[in-house]
C-alpha cells in the first residue's frame, strides 16, 4: 500500500506542476490592452496613419483568430483522463510517456503561434515608414527586454528562457 500512496503523491505532484506550468504559460497570452479612443498603443507611438491602421488592424486580427486555447484544453484533457488510468505503479513508465507527448504537443503549439506572431511583425513592419520600424523595433526591443526581467504582474520571472521564447509578445 505504501508504493500505491507514492505513486499518487508523484501522479499529484507531477499534475500540479504539469497544471501551474500551462497556466503561468496561458497567462502570458491575455489579449493585449483594449484600443482606447485615441487608438492603440502602436498607433499612437508610430502616429500610424488611418491607412497603416486599418492595414495593422488586418495583420494582428488574423494573428488573434489563430489561437489554440481550445487545442490546448482538449490536450489537456486527454492527459488528464491518461493519467487517471495510469495509476497503478506498474503503469508509471506509461503515465510518464503521456506527459512527455503531452509536452511535446503543447510545445509544437507554442512554435506555430510564435511563426504566426513572427509573420505578423514582418508584415507591420512592411507598412511602415523608415521612422516608424525604427520606433515599432525599438519599442518590441524594450518589451521584449522588460518581458525577460519581469512578469505582467512586475515579480521577478521564475521562467526558464527556453520557455519565454515560445510566448508571443503583442504589439
Amino acid at each position: 500500500m505504501s508504493k500505491m500512496r507514492l505513486a499518487i503523491a508523484v501522479l499529484f505532484v507531477v499534475t500540479f506542476a504539469a497544471g501551474a506550468a500551462l497556466s503561468l504559460t496561458l497567462s502570458q497570452w491575455q489579449d493585449p490592452p483594449p484600443v482606447q479612443a485615441g487608438g492603440s498603443w502602436l498607433t499612437r507611438e508610430l502616429d500610424l496613419t488611418p491607412q497603416q491602421q486599418e492595414q495593422m488592424s488586418k495583420i494582428w486580427d488574423a494573428v488573434g483568430r489563430g489561437r489554440d486555447d481550445d487545442q490546448r484544453r482538449d490536450l489537456q484533457r486527454q492527459r488528464d483522463q491518461a493519467i487517471r488510468d495510469l495509476v497503478p505503479p506498474e503503469r508509471q513508465e506509461e503515465m510518464t510517456r503521456i506527459l512527455e507527448i503531452y509536452a511535446e504537443q503543447t510545445a509544437e503549439l507554442s512554435k506555430q503561434r510564435r511563426a504566426v506572431f513572427d509573420q505578423a511583425v514582418e508584415q507591420t513592419k512592411a507598412i511602415l515608414t523608415d521612422a516608424q520600424r525604427t520606433k515599432y523595433e525599438e519599442l518590441m526591443a524594450r518589451r521584449h527586454e522588460r518581458r525577460r526581467g519581469t512578469d505582467r504582474r512586475g515579480g521577478a520571472t521564475t521562467q526558464p528562457a527556453e520557455a519565454e521564447k515560445s510566448v508571443p509578445d503583442h504589439p
